[in-house]
């Protein structure tokens, strides 16, 4: 465990290093729990959640493009470089892949076990007035969070001063200094050098050490506790800290248990410099002050907080074989893409990262017929609003991800 960082899918130089960050990581992105000031004025933060209903009702444009350039791909008019499923990506339809022990796969649209709650629980909570139904045109119907209760959002969505100071470190790291300063004990948004050793049941793990290892703290990269457990240390100090790695972490033999990991703090090696007007218009070319990127990190949050409670809690009534065919194939060839690339085959790439084939297969059938649903609902909710698609916005789209038009 050399490397513990998870931000590294797009920077993978070599299989070897690719392999070692990917089954042995120690990071995960957690979900922050948020609280807003209690100070904070109704106006401003409706004014929040008003944008982000419209940032919700937009995402179905997203999906409608997605329709669209699947429907190009069947035409033979170029690919489409999927990401996992579970990301919502999309990728080339290829026609049938093989399934588990490389029988023909049989696409699944049994969603009973992917929706979150039953047909009945979802019509008692839009008697209650927290869900809604919306029935589309091609006599489908989904159940999702109350869009158009306002009041029952805001009552939901909350978000503190440091949600947005986290927010803003995670997304421009590039503007805290190289200057260490003078301080010997390290605050929350250091970048730290640290030596850590890490130990199951007393035993030191295998990968589970490394020096000079550089730790952003606050940056999220680790498992929850990790980067709390080093704020607070001074030069020099060495240090217990106990961390549990999440039930679904990607080496078997880490999740769900237990770790001690034995922190030295070697130094602090950079400080976070206060976010200023100057260094924001290094960033943005229409926001110009602090405060105002400040309001715009904060509105993002809530954006992403209601997307969240739309798909926390939903009922979708049907699927169909072919959405859930693209999701399916088009991960599955990202796969075998990156096994031809390793000059590798799919078996091999999977057992470095803990999985056989059959298990993969199963998961990604699971994962297909949960995009499937995600897109159901955000299509239901652009219909439902009105949401239309231009060939100008189809073209931006595309041009935005490089295809050619």
């Amino acid at each position: 465990m050399s490397e513990m960082n998870t931000e590294n899918n797009d920077q993978e130089k070599d299989l070897n290093s690719d392999i070692e960050k990917e089954t042995t990581e120690v990071s995960e992105d957690a979900v922050k729990e948020a609280s807003e000031e209690k100070g904070e004025k109704d106006n401003k933060k409706a004014l929040y959640i008003i944008e982000a209903l419209i940032a919700v009702l937009a995402i179905a444009v997203i999906v409608i493009c997605v329709v669209f350039l699947s429907k190009k791909n069947n035409e033979g008019e170029g690919d489409v470089s999927g990401n996992t499923a579970s990301q919502g990506q999309i990728g080339t339809v290829s026609g049938d892949v093989p399934g588990a022990a490389g029988a023909p796969v049989v696409y699944d649209t049994d969603i009973s076990a992917i929706n979150t709650i039953t047909e009945s629980e979802a019509e008692a909570k839009v008697s209650d007035g927290t869900m809604m139904r919306i029935d589309t045109a091609d006599g489908n119907y989904v159940y999702v969070i109350n869009l158009e209760d306002t009041d029952y959002l805001k009552s939901q969505i909350e978000v503190s001063d440091e949600d947005v100071e986290d927010y803003i470190f995670q997304d421009l790291m590039q503007y805290y200094t190289e200057d260490p300063g003078d301080r010997t004990v390290c605050q929350k948004y250091d970048t730290v050098s640290i030596n850590f050793a890490g130990y199951l049941d007393g035993e030191l793990f295998e990968g589970g050490s490394a020096d000079d290892q550089q730790v952003a703290l606050g940056a999220g990269n680790f498992i929850p506790g990790f980067e709390e457990g080093i704020i607070g240390m001074e030069v020099g100090e060495v240090k217990d800290i106990t961390v549990t790695f999440p039930e679904d972490y990607g080496a078997p033999d880490l999740a769900g248990k237990e770790a001690v990991f034995t922190i030295t703090l070697n130094e602090i090696v950079s400080q976070v410099s206060e976010l200023t007007d100057d260094i924001v218009a290094t960033h943005f070319t229409d926001i110009t002050t602090a405060d105002e990127c400040r309001d715009y990190y904060k509105s993002l949050i809530v954006e992403e907080q209601v997307y969240g409670l739309v798909t926390k809690e939903y009922y979708v009534n049907q699927i169909s074989e072919e959405t859930v065919k693209t999701y399916y194939d088009s991960t599955y060839d990202y796969y075998m893409s990156m096994a031809q690339m390793y000059g590798t085959d799919l078996d091999t790439l999977l057992s470095y990262y803990g999985q056989t084939t059959d298990t993969f297969l199963a998961d990604l059938m699971e994962s297909a017929k949960s995009s499937a649903c995600v897109e159901a609902i955000y299509n239901a909710i652009g219909e439902n609003y009105g949401i239309t698609v231009d060939d100008t916005e189809v073209q931006e789209l595309a041009t935005q991800y490089g295809y050619d038009p």
